[in-house]
């Protein structure tokens, strides 16, 4: 509960410059304070950044089943 508590009550800070433009903006709509501002998981789901690193993922767990 902490966490939930720490996003409706506070600001966050800055996020890390290394991070991608995409992810940052996910993080930002994840942290509204407001949740009819954030987005739903069908949201985040339909997003390219979670799309692709999903594929990535997949393909990357059946290579290394492949190889066992």
């Amino acid at each position: 509960m902490g966490l939930v508590f720490k996003i409706v009550q506070e600001e966050h800070g800055e996020i890390d410059k290394r991070y991608s433009s995409d992810l940052k903006s996910l993080i930002d709509m994840c942290l509204q304070k407001d949740p009819t501002k954030r987005p739903t998981v069908r949201e985040i789901l339909k997003m390219q950044l979670i799309r692709d690193k999903a594929k990535e993922f997949v393909e990357q767990t059946s290579l290394q089943r492949s190889k066992t």
